[in-house]
């Protein structure tokens, strides 16, 4: 890979600007060819354009230049291989703003409330070139709408888009508001005239509450902290209908116990197994994102509204001609908010299910939490991932067997410590064949303390996360900031 202090062999003209951000230029023109302005002929390359030229004349460097005009090539043009790509064309620096300003990788994209509430809950922290190059981008995009807004009027403009007028205008006033508070520049003050103006013209009701709506209110106590459960138990084998009613039940009683959030097993809709069993359980395979999602889906997202509670559940999932073995987070209101897709298979289920390529968050009760299933616990790269994009906790479906049963406790624990974050895993019992899961669901909490742990009967497992224990943790041994990226080539 090339790094930053190789990137002076570029010849640099007068302007600042080297070769470097001609090749830039001229990649990102490639890269959005065939892309036009939504509900316009204008080539989409204008606002790569627009933004990248508000950068340099607020007095971005070179860096943020470049990444200006790729901000939305991960988001747009092939996800992380192509952020992959960015790193080693044009340096960490602007990969790094890229992927900042970058809400969602994901094939199909979560919804645009869960994606855009997790981008702005990470804003704030960011780095003024992030937020120069964030800025720029909100600004252009807003100046577009209200151009819009005028030439087609209200009517025809929201048209073009998929996300309500008023989740689009509360979206950019939130984000006005981040601006405000954290970045000196006079581009603020235009975006917020901007803003104003779009509000005056859009024909709907300002928002006074900012908030997307992802999280209901009441869905986390007022102290910010927040219960979790873990259902332990044993799926009927490919009885969907039988597994739904045991997960509502114990749903029920989760949230009786004042649970916001409640974790299943893997493959908990099915139950799970390997071989003959395996192809059996893909043939039960449901979708699990937009119109045609399938009935498992549907229930388990009624039953998340109906008890103001987030539910994680194993499913055997469904895209085209591809199979995978996934966790699916459905939260009050909202529906499906995010699919995971497992990383670390077996060699038998590899014959099955293909492996996911990625890893994201989903908005918690309080802060983010993130979904791994069985194996890639076994993997530290996973849950660090998850904990450096800003997981407070991890959840882990799992459908875990003996004799492994002194190993999931110890994982959990490890992960929690060097990560400083909650870890819940929801196991299964009972056996299928000679095959028999052992049970042992565990929360820990970011000193590896175990906050509730299971034996081998079904059972629901609550505990308390409180966000206030990662703080602590964190001021005793910070694992993250200690980290020495540099010196980890070798492990990647």
């Amino acid at each position: 890979m090339r790094g930053d202090d190789d990137l002076d062999v570029y010849a640099m003209g007068r302007s600042g600007l080297s070769t470097r951000f001609e090749g830039a230029l001229s990649y990102a023109a490639g890269l959005h060819r065939d892309q036009v302005r939504k509900g316009t002929p204008i080539p989409y390359v204008s606002h790569l354009l627009s933004v990248a030229a508000l950068v340099l004349e607020d007095g971005g460097d070179e860096d943020q230049a470049i990444a200006a005009l790729l901000h939305d090539a991960v988001e747009d043009q092939g996800g992380a291989p192509r952020l992959d790509e960015i790193r080693l064309r044009f340096g960490d620096v602007v990969a790094r703003i890229v992927e900042a300003c970058t809400d969602s990788d994901e094939t199909p994209r979560p919804p645009y409330r869960v994606r855009k509430q997790l981008y702005l809950d990470q804003l704030p922290a960011e780095p003024p070139d992030v937020l120069r190059v964030a800025l720029a981008d909100k600004l252009h995009n807003s100046r577009a709408l209200l151009n819009g807004l005028r030439a087609e009027g209200p009517a025809e403009l929201w048209t073009h888009f998929k996300a309500s007028p008023e989740d689009k205008l509360r979206y950019l006033r939130a984000a006005l508001e981040v601006f405000k508070a954290t970045v000196d520049s006079a581009m603020v003050g235009e975006f917020e005239r901007v803003v104003g103006a779009l509000e005056a013209h859009a024909g709907v009701e300002p928002a006074l509450d900012l908030t997307l709506g992802v999280v209901p209110p009441g869905w986390a106590r007022a102290d910010g902290s927040y219960r979790v459960a873990v259902c332990q138990f044993q799926p009927v084998l490919l009885d969907k209908a039988a597994n739904l009613a045991k997960m509502e039940q114990m749903a029920r009683q989760a949230a009786a116990e004042g649970a916001a959030l409640v974790v299943f097993p893997e493959c908990s809709v099915t139950g799970y197994g390997l071989g003959r069993i395996a192809r059996e359980m893909a043939e039960l395979a449901e979708v699990a994102v937009g119109a045609g999602r399938g009935p498992a889906i549907r229930v388990m997202e009624a039953l998340s509204s109906e008890l103001s509670a987030g539910i994680v559940f194993g499913l055997v999932e469904r895209c085209g001609d591809v199979v995978y073995n996934s966790a699916v987070t459905v939260l009050p209101g909202v529906g499906v908010a995010g699919v995971y897709q497992k990383s670390h298979m077996g060699e038998s289920e590899g014959r099955i299910f293909r492996c996911g390529d990625r890893f994201s968050l989903m908005p918690g009760p309080a802060g983010r939490f993130g979904s791994l299933i069985r194996n890639d616990l076994e993997f530290p790269e996973a849950s660090r991932i998850l904990a450096l994009r800003g997981a407070q906790l991890v959840a882990v479906s799992s459908a875990n067997v003996r004799p492994r049963e002194d190993f999931q406790g110890v994982y959990a624990r490890a992960r929690a410590m060097e990560n400083n974050v909650f870890v819940a895993v929801a196991n299964c019992v009972g056996s299928v064949g000679n095959t028999e899961f052992f049970g042992g669901s565990i929360i820990a909490d970011p000193f590896g303390r175990v906050l509730a742990e299971a034996g081998d009967d079904e059972a629901v497992l609550i505990a308390d996360v409180d966000l206030s224990v990662i703080t602590t943790a964190v001021a005793e041994v910070d694992y993250l900031a200690k980290r020495r990226p540099e010196l980890y080539g070798g492990v990647v």
